[in-house]
């Protein structure tokens, strides 16, 4: 009998983010992939617009993508999302 060898679970996150217009605005994919090698595998993804005004002390932001969203029963499926919103960033 072969003996089967297995690399288990991998898990990848990761995001990319591109400032344009002089810094003010950007723009960014974000993507995960988890237990690949195992299945079930899920695959999320989502991107992101932040605009800076004000000298950059506020900002408008917006968000979609996919997520994981529990069932009664503890599996996971998957959903998307969408938000807007404003903050302050005084760590610039």
């Amino acid at each position: 009998m072969a003996e089967v060898f297995s690399w288990g679970r991998f898990d990848v996150d990761g995001r990319v983010a591109v400032p344009i217009l002089d810094r003010s605005v950007e723009v960014a994919l974000k993507g995960l992939a988890m237990g690949v090698g195992r299945p079930p595998a899920r695959y999320l993804g989502g991107s992101e617009l932040r605009w800076r005004f004000l000298g950059g002390k506020l900002y408008a932001t917006e968000m979609e993508g996919t997520l994981l969203f529990p069932e009664k029963d503890g599996t996971l499926r998957t959903a998307a999302f969408a938000s807007v919103g404003m903050g302050g960033d005084n760590a610039r």
